[in-house]
C-alpha cells in the first residue's frame, strides 16, 4: 500500500512538472485568434486515469493557476483568463471528472484502448465546452483584469460569439484528435507500468477463483455420477 502511494505521488509530481515545463514554454501553446490550443490537458487527463480523481483535480489545479499566471503574462490577448473562474475553476472540474467517465467506459467496454480513447475525447470536448461558455460570459460581463485595454470585448456580442464558435470547431477539435492520439497509448502504457503488482495480484485473484469454480464443478459431476451409479445399483437390487 505505501509503494502504491510512493508510486502515485511520484508519477503525479512527473506530470506536475510537464504540465509547467508545457506551460512556460513554447511547447504547450499554439496561439490562434487569442485563443491558445494546448496540448496541456493531455497530461491532466493521463495522470486522472492513471492515479484517479483526487490527483486529477489536483493536477487539474496545477494546469488552471499555470494558465492564470500566463494570462498576467499575456493580459492585451488573455485578459479574461486572469479570472480564475475562467482558467481554474474548469480545469479543477475536467480534471475531477476523468476518473469517473473512465470507470464508466471501463465498466462498459472490453478494449482497453477504446474505453481510453472514448475518455480522452469525451473529456476534452467537455473541457472545451466548459471553458468557452464560462469565457463567454466572463469576457460579456468585463469581469477580469485588464478588461478596458482587451480588445476583443469591445468587438461586439456577435463578434464575440463568432470567434468563440470558430475556436470550438477548429482548436478544440485538433485538442480532441490531439488527446486521443498521444494521451490514450501513454495512459495505457503508464497504467499497466505502475499497477502491474495490481493487475498480477487481481489476475492471480481470478485465477485462483476459477481453480475453486473448476473444483466445485467437478465434486459436483463426481457427486452426480456417485448419485447416478447407486440409483442403477438400487434398481438392480429391486429387480432381482
Amino acid at each position: 500500500m505505501r509503494n502504491e502511494q510512493i508510486k502515485n505521488i511520484t508519477f503525479c509530481s512527473i506530470m506536475i512538472a510537464l504540465i509547467l515545463l508545457l506551460s512556460f514554454s513554447p511547447l504547450g501553446y499554439v496561439e490562434i485568434l487569442a485563443i491558445p490550443i494546448t496540448i496541456i490537458h493531455i497530461p491532466v487527463l493521463i495522470g486522472s486515469i492513471v492515479l484517479g480523481k483526487k490527483y486529477g483535480l489536483i493536477l487539474g489545479g496545477v494546469f488552471g493557476v499555470t494558465s492564470m499566471i500566463l494570462s498576467f503574462m499575456s493580459i492585451t490577448t488573455q485578459a479574461p483568463f486572469t479570472n480564475p473562474i475562467v482558467s481554474v475553476v474548469p480545469r479543477m472540474l475536467f480534471g475531477f471528472i476523468v476518473f469517473p467517465i473512465y470507470s464508466l467506459f471501463n465498466k462498459k467496454i472490453e478494449v482497453k484502448a477504446v474505453a481510453n480513447g472514448l475518455t480522452m475525447a469525451v473529456c476534452t470536448l467537455f473541457h472545451t465546452v466548459v471553458v468557452l461558455t464560462v469565457l463567454y460570459f466572463i469576457t460579456k460581463s468585463n469581469f477580469f483584469f485588464g478588461a478596458d485595454d482587451y480588445l476583443p470585448s469591445q468587438d461586439g456580442n456577435t463578434s464575440l460569439f463568432k470567434t468563440i464558435y470558430l475556436v470550438f470547431t477548429t482548436n478544440g477539435i485538433i485538442e480532441i484528435a490531439l488527446a486521443v492520439l498521444v494521451g490514450t497509448p501513454i495512459s495505457i502504457a503508464m497504467d499497466t507500468i505502475l499497477h502491474r503488482d495490481f493487475h498480477f495480484a487481481k489476475n492471480k485473484k481470478n485465477e485462483k477463483k476459477e481453480n475453486m469454480n473448476q473444483e466445485n464443478n467437478d465434486l459436483n459431476l463426481l457427486f452426480d455420477s456417485n448419485h447416478q451409479e447407486n440409483k442403477n445399483d438400487s434398481t438392480q437390487s429391486k429387480t432381482k
